[in-house]
Formats: structure tokens, C-alpha cells, sequence
């Protein structure tokens, strides 16, 4: 560990120009704000810039947090690693028996045949806790055919 410096806290113009110049030695951070757009979509996300200029070599790092940070800057190794987005569970449609809506004014089996609960599920029978898909053809039915 590093006790000869103290970590200070930088505005990011100090931080480029402490890395271009390379003085004064010392341990510092600072905090960025970067926007990303893609997808019509934007963000912001902060990232912790360290610089170890301790040797006069000024090492940089990035990081998600100030904890890794500072670990970084302390030469603690044991970094955590940046937790992964949970990826979204795919929801499935299945063609409904029309009665899933309850409400007079809903437009059930007028623009909207589908359905992800299984309970109102034309091709689902439930066996105790258990939902089957039936292997019946329903071609013939009238909700294939769009009527009423």
C-alpha cells in the first residue's frame, strides 16, 4: 500500500493537464460524466478516472465506482468485477380464449387474439399444477379466421 499519498479529488481539465505535465506527484481521481446515444436512446454514465502519478509515470484507470478506485490507486487488487445486466426474459404469445379481459369496454377478440397468460390460452389445458400444450388441429376455429 501507498501511505506516502494521499488521494485527492480533481476537477477532469486539472486531471488532463496533471497527465500531460506529469506534476505534481501524487495519487488523484476525478469523475466524468459521459453520455452515449444509440437507438434514439441516450444515457449518462460516471466514470471514475485514477492517476497514479506517484513515480512520475502517470497511470491512468478507469472505473465504475470510487471504492475500485481508490483500491486501484492503494494497489488493494482485489477489484470487483462490474455486475452484468440481467438479460430480459423473452415473453411468449399465445392465442387467447377471449375471456382474459373482463372489462365491457376492452377491445378483446376485437384487435387483440394473443394472450401470455397461459390460463386464457386456447392450445394450454391445465393438469393440477401443470399446464399441456393440446396437439388438437384448430385450423377451423373461428379465431384463426379473425371472426367473432
Amino acid at each position: 500500500m501507498k501511505k506516502d499519498f494521499r488521494i485527492t479529488k480533481h476537477n477532469p481539465n486539472t486531471i488532463k493537464n496533471l497527465i500531460e505535465t506529469r506534476d505534481p506527484k501524487g495519487l488523484f481521481y476525478c469523475i466524468e460524466t459521459r453520455e452515449w446515444e444509440g437507438n434514439n436512446v441516450g444515457w449518462e454514465e460516471k466514470v471514475y478516472v485514477a492517476v497514479d502519478n506517484s513515480t512520475g509515470d502517470a497511470w491512468v484507470d478507469e472505473f465504475p465506482d470510487l471504492r475500485s478506485c481508490r483500491r486501484w490507486l492503494l494497489r488493494n487488487e482485489k477489484q470487483p468485477k462490474r455486475p452484468k445486466k440481467p438479460k430480459p426474459k423473452p415473453k411468449a404469445l399465445y392465442l387467447c380464449d377471449r375471456k382474459a379481459c373482463s372489462k365491457p369496454s376492452s377491445h378483446c377478440g376485437v384487435y387483440c387474439f394473443h394472450t401470455s397468460d397461459l390460463k386464457h390460452a386456447i392450445s394450454f389445458e391445465k393438469d393440477g399444477a401443470w399446464y399441456f400444450e393440446r396437439r388438437e388441429n384448430h385450423e377451423n376455429d373461428s379465431i384463426y379466421k379473425g371472426e367473432l
